[in-house]
C-alpha cells in the first residue's frame, strides 16, 4: 500500500483561555477503504465494505484494534421513497475545514445506487471523548425524493450481556430530567421522544458493567424523535433519529437537508469523568456564549398568570425598587402584559400608557430589561389577533400556532421579534410556548403537501426556528435569549445549542425541582439552567418553603431568577431579615458561585449517580467544584422525611396518581455524609458551613475519605458547603 492511500493527520488543539492540549487525529485508508477518529482518548472507526459505511470498533482509552474482534451494522440508516437504502458507492473520503468554533470535520460522500440520491456524512470531534454524527441528503433526480426514515447515527456499539440504560422516564409537566435506571434485556427497547413539546429529552446513558464504560446520547434536534436498542444474543446495537408518521422531509430536485446532529461521548471509569467531558463538549462548541457583561446574570421575574397579585403598571415598577434591593440585575416583566396574544402590544388597561415608564425606570435603578413572549402562539385569545385575521392559513390547529415552516409567517414571527427589542431596547427576550402537546403525523393535519407526500410539518418548523434565533443572536449580540416552553419542554439540545439560557418547569418546589435538576444536569450545564421556584400560583401551600434552602437552591445551583412572589407584594412589607437573605446570596453567587460556575466539574452524588434515579434516595446532594480543585461547594438538602414523593400541584398530569402515594420508602436517619469528589487529596482547605456560619481546616485527604457528616432532621433542611485551598 503506496503512501498516498494512507492519510494520518494528527493535531492537538488548544484553546486561548487553557494550556491544555487536546489530542485529536483521524486515519483516512483509501485503499480499504476505511476511517479512523481520535478525539481525546476516544477512538471510533468505520469503513466502506460491500457497499455501505458500518461501524468497526469503539475504544474509550485509546487502544487501536488491529484483531479480529470487530463490530459490524450500518452507520446510518435511510428510507426513502419507500426503500431502505442499502448499497451504495463511494464518492470520497476527506477533511473539510474546522467548523466555526474550532472543531475537525471529515465528511464522507456516498451515493445510493437505487435511486438519485447522495448523503455526506459528517463527523466533528475536537479533543474531547466526543464525536458528533449528521448526515446531508441531496435530491440528485428530477422528481421529488419523499425520506421517512432517518438515522444520522446507526451500528453496534458493544458485545457482553451486562447493559444498563439510564433514560428519562416521563414526558409530562415537572417530569424533565426524570432518569432511571433499567437493564436492557434481549430484543428491541425503544425510547421515543414525541411531539413539538416534549419534557422527556432525547438524551440516554448506556453502562457496561462488564467492561466499566459508558456512552452518553444526545441529539440535537426538537421535534419528534426516537433511540433504538437492539441486543441479540451477545451483541447491543444503537440507532437514534428523528421520526415522524408522515415524511419526514420531501425533497425537491436539487434541493438539501441537514438531518438532526447526534453527540455521542464515550468514557471508561466513573460516571463523574463521562458528563464533565460532555459538559466541557458543550461548552466550547455547543451552546452559545455570552456577550461580555451579559452572562449569568441575577434575574427578577414578574408575571401576570400566577395570581399572586394585581398585574399592573403600578405593582411592576414597585417590584423594580425591589429588585433592585436584593440586587438583581435583570429585570423581566413576564406573561401577560398584553391583551391579545400574537398582536404584542401593551394592555390597554394594565398598561395604559405603554411600557415606557417601566422600563425607564428598570434603566434608572442600573438594570436591563427583558421582555417575555409567546411568539409561537399555542394559547390564549390568538383567534382575536390582527395576524389571524389576516392570515388564518399561517396558524395550524389544535392549539393556533405559527406555522413558521411557512416562509412568510416565519419572516413576520423574525420581523415582530426585532420591533419588539428595538422598541422596547431589551436587554434579555424571554420566550415560552405553552401548548400542552403538539400533535403530529399524518392524520390530524400538521403536515403540508409537498411534491404528491405528505410531510410532516417538523423538520422545516424547527429548522426555520433555530435558524430565526441565530440571526437575531447575530443582530443583537449584547442580548441573553432565554426560552422556557411550559418551563422544561424545550430543554433539548437543539433548543440548548440557540439559546443562552433554559428553565426548569416553573411552579416547582421542593422535592421536584431538585429531582428534575438532578437528572437535566447529566445533559446539560449547571450555569445554562433557571430554577423559578415558587411560580405556581399555588401560594406556597404544603411547600418546603425554608428561606435558606430556597435561597440554595436559587442561587448556587446555578443562575439565580428571583420569582416575585416569594419576595414580597412591595418594598415597605418587605422585612429587613428577609432582604439581608436574599443580597447575603446574591454577594455569594457574584463573588464564589459565578466566577466558577461556566467551567466547574459537576459530580452528581444524590438521588441521580451511576446506580440510582431520581426516585431512589430522600437525599439531594450535588458538588461543584474548579478544575484545578482549588475551590467548590455542595448543596445538600433533605427532600423527604421518610418516603415518598410529596410534591403537590394542581397539574391533571399529576392527579393520575393519589396523592401522598410514596414513589419509595427511604432510610429515616437524619445524618447524610457527603464524601468529596472534587478536591485535591494532598492540600488542605478552609470548610466554611453556611447554617452554622463556622469554618475549619481540613485536609483533602480527611475530607475525601471521612467525609462531612450532616444532621438534617426534617424535610426541606439543607446545607450549603464552600471549600477553598489554602
Amino acid at each position: 500500500m503506496g503512501d498516498q492511500c494512507l492519510k494520518m493527520i494528527y493535531e492537538d488543539i488548544t484553546w486561548p483561555d487553557e494550556r491544555r492540549p487536546y489530542p485529536t487525529g483521524v486515519v483516512i485508508d483509501e485503499q480499504k477503504p476505511a476511517l479512523r477518529y481520535h478525539s481525546g482518548d476516544l477512538v471510533y472507526a468505520e469503513a466502506f465494505e460491500d457497499e455501505r459505511l458500518v461501524t468497526r470498533y469503539w475504544s474509550p482509552d485509546g487502544r487501536i484494534n488491529y484483531g479480529p474482534e470487530r463490530l459490524d451494522g450500518e452507520a446510518f440508516e435511510l428510507v426513502a421513497n419507500g426503500l431502505h437504502l442499502k448499497r451504495w458507492s463511494l464518492g470520497g473520503m476527506y477533511e473539510t475545514s474546522r467548523t466555526e468554533r474550532g472543531a475537525r470535520h471529515v465528511c464522507i460522500d456516498l451515493k445510493s445506487q437505487d435511486i438519485p440520491l447522495s448523503v455526506t456524512v459528517h463527523t466533528l470531534f475536537a479533543g474531547f471523548p466526543v464525536i458528533v454524527r449528521y448526515l446531508t441528503v441531496r435530491n440528485d433526480g428530477c422528481t421529488p425524493v419523499g425520506i421517512s426514515y432517518l438515522q444520522s447515527f446507526s451500528g453496534q456499539l458493544w458485545r457482553g450481556s451486562e447493559f444498563m440504560l439510564g433514560s428519562y422516564a416521563r414526558d409530562s409537566w415537572s417530569g424533565e430530567g426524570w432518569l432511571q435506571w433499567n437493564n436492557i434485556g434481549v430484543g428491541h427497547t425503544r425510547i421515543p421522544f414525541d411531539g413539538g413539546i416534549n419534557f422527556r429529552h432525547p438524551f440516554a446513558l448506556l453502562r457496561n458493567d462488564v467492561s466499566g464504560e459508558y456512552f452518553a446520547f444526545s441529539l440535537q434536534w426538537s421535534g419528534s424523535s426516537e433511540y433504538s436498542f437492539q441486543r441479540d444474543g451477545d451483541r447491543l446495537r444503537f440507532c437514534a433519529g428523528s421520526k415522524s408518521e408522515a415524511m419526514q422531509r420531501v425533497l425537491a430536485p436539487g434541493e438539501s437537508y441537514e438531518s438532526a446532529a447526534l453527540h455521542i461521548a464515550h468514557t471508561s471509569g466513573p460516571l463523574d469523568d463521562l458528563i464533565q467531558a460532555y459538559h466541557a463538549h458543550l461548552r466550547r462548541f455547543v451552546i452559545p456564549a455570552y456577550a461580555p457583561g451579559s452572562d449569568l446574570s441575577i434575574q427578577y421575574l414578574i408575571p401576570a398568570d400566577q395570581g399572586f397579585y394585581e398585574f399592573d403598571e403600578e405593582t411592576a415598577v414597585e417590584n423594580v425598587k425591589i429588585a433592585r434591593a436584593i440586587g438583581s440585575e435583570v429585570f423581566i416583566l413576564d406573561a401577560y402584559w398584553w391583551d391579545v396574544t400574537c398582536d404584542w402590544e401593551p394592555s390597554r388597561k394594565r398598561f395604559p400608557n405603554g411600557l415606557g415608564r417601566l422600563r425607564s425606570e428598570v434603566r434608572a435603578k442600573g438594570m436591563k430589561f427583558g421582555l417575555y413572549l409567546e411568539m409561537e402562539g399555542g394559547r390564549g385569545n390568538i383567534r382575536e389577533s390582527r395576524i389571524y385575521a389576516e392570515h388564518p392559513d399561517w396558524f395550524f390547529s389544535p392549539y393556533d400556532i405559527l406555522d413558521i415552516s411557512i416562509p412568510e409567517a416565519a419572516a413576520y414571527m423574525e420581523a415582530e421579534i426585532c420591533r419588539l427589542i428595538d422598541e422596547y431596547d431589551l436587554g434579555l427576550f424571554r420566550i415560552d410556548y405553552n401548548p400542552a402537546y403538539v400533535i403530529t403525523g399524518h392524520g390530524d393535519g400538521n403536515y403540508h403537501e409537498k411534491g404528491g407526500f405528505a410531510e410532516n410539518y417538523h423538520s422545516r418548523y424547527y429548522e426555520s426556528f433555530y435558524n430565526i434565533y441565530r440571526r437575531v443572536a447575530g443582530k443583537y449580540p449584547d442580548l441573553i435569549l432565554q426560552q422556557a416552553a411550559l418551563g422544561g419542554g424545550r430543554n433539548d439540545l437543539g433548543t440548548a445549542a440557540v439559546f443562552h439560557e433554559n428553565q426548569l418547569t416553573d411552579g416547582l418546589a421542593i422535592p421536584r425541582e431538585l429531582q428534575i435538576y438532578a437528572g437535566t444536569t447529566l445533559e446539560l450545564p449547571p450555569e445554562r439552567l433557571r430554577i423559578v421556584h415558587g411560580a405556581d400560583g399555588s401560594h406556597a401551600h404544603l411547600k418546603s418553603q425554608k428561606q435558606d434552602t430556597v435561597m440554595r437552591l436559587s442561587y448556587a445551583l446555578g443562575a439565580p431568577t428571583i420569582f416575585s412572589g416569594i419576595c414580597a407584594p412591595s418594598l415597605a412589607e418587605f422585612s429587613n431579615s428577609r432582604q439581608e437573605g436574599f443580597r447575603k446570596y446574591a454577594g455569594l453567587f457574584r463573588d464564589f458561585f459565578r466566577p466558577l460556575l461556566q467551567e466547574c466539574l459537576v459530580f452528581h452524588h444524590e438521588p441521580v449517580n451511576c446506580f440510582s434515579g431520581v426516585e431512589d434516595s430522600a437525599w439531594f446532594a450535588m458538588e461543584f467544584g474548579a478544575p484545578d480543585k482549588s475551590r467548590g461547594w455542595a448543596v445538600v438538602v433533605r427532600m423527604f422525611r421518610d418516603s415518598g414523593d410529596r410534591f403537590v400541584t394542581h397539574s391533571r398530569h399529576e392527579l393520575t396518581r393519589p396523592y401522598g402515594k410514596p414513589l419509595g420508602v427511604f432510610e429515616t436517619s437524619p445524618v447524610y455524609t457527603l464524601y468529596p469528589r472534587g478536591l485535591d487529596i494532598s492540600k488542605r482547605y478552609k470548610t466554611t458551613f453556611d447554617s452554622l456560619g463556622h469554618t475549619v481546616e481540613t485536609s483533602g485527604y480527611e475530607l475525601a475519605q471521612t467525609g462531612v457528616r450532616l444532621r438534617l432532621e426534617n424535610a426541606g433542611m439543607s446545607e450549603l458547603i464552600m471549600f477553598e485551598a489554602i
